[in-house]
């Protein structure tokens, strides 16, 4: 259910096949296709509905078969993305206040990277969104390594689908840490990538 605010609605439709309700029952599951075995694998969907949710958003789905398709995808305006956006980096810095951590929050990621450049001292690692307004969390991670190259940087997603792992390595990134996630798997993230960096 979509909270109270305003959104931009998109809307894909077709006069396709359509779908029968049990086919349309699982379509937003990982990994459930209609293709014959071999032929492809059911990503697509399921990686649009996360990275749809991730935002705050939505998506309707409607179908008859013989008729065709209609997805109606709600996305939350940029203040929205940006209120949901604080929200998850506000319970990340009490996970990590309760794990013993100093948390730093900042609101875009040129405020991160301004800080870091004055005194890169003052940080073990930088956590942060892959998707945000002005620079995302790719170019962050890549621009924090131009100025603290041991920096460990760890890039949250909600996306399902599956992340380029040589950009990742281009980019630096430490891990990434998918969304949702609790305490628990914060702590051993970090517990790894710390390791790794004193080591």
């Amino acid at each position: 259910m979509l909270q109270p605010g305003s959104y931009v609605r998109l809307v894909v439709l077709d006069d396709g096949e359509g779908m029968p309700r049990e086919t349309m029952d699982r379509v937003f599951d990982p990994l459930f296709t209609t293709k014959p075995v071999g032929t492809g694998i059911g990503l697509g969907l399921s990686a649009v509905h996360g990275a749809v949710q991730s935002h705050g958003g939505g998506i309707e789905l409607s179908s008859e078969v013989g008729v065709g398709t209609r997805f109606d995808v709600w996305l939350p305006t940029f203040e929205r993305v940006e209120a949901a956006q604080s929200h998850v980096a506000e319970i990340t810095c009490l996970h990590l206040e309760d794990l013993g951590f100093q948390a730093e929050r900042v609101g875009r990621a040129e405020s991160a990277l301004d800080q870091v450049r004055a005194d890169p001292s003052r940080f073990d690692l930088v956590i942060t969104d892959l998707s945000m307004p002005g620079l995302d969390g790719m170019q962050l991670a890549k621009s924090l390594k131009d100025v603290s190259p041991e920096m460990p940087v760890v890039v949250m997603t909600g996306n399902v689908g599956e992340l380029d792992t040589r950009a990742l390595e281009r980019t630096g990134v430490a891990t990434v840490m998918r969304k949702p996630f609790g305490r628990p798997e914060l702590e051993e993230i970090l517990e790894a990538v710390l390791t790794r960096k004193s080591g």
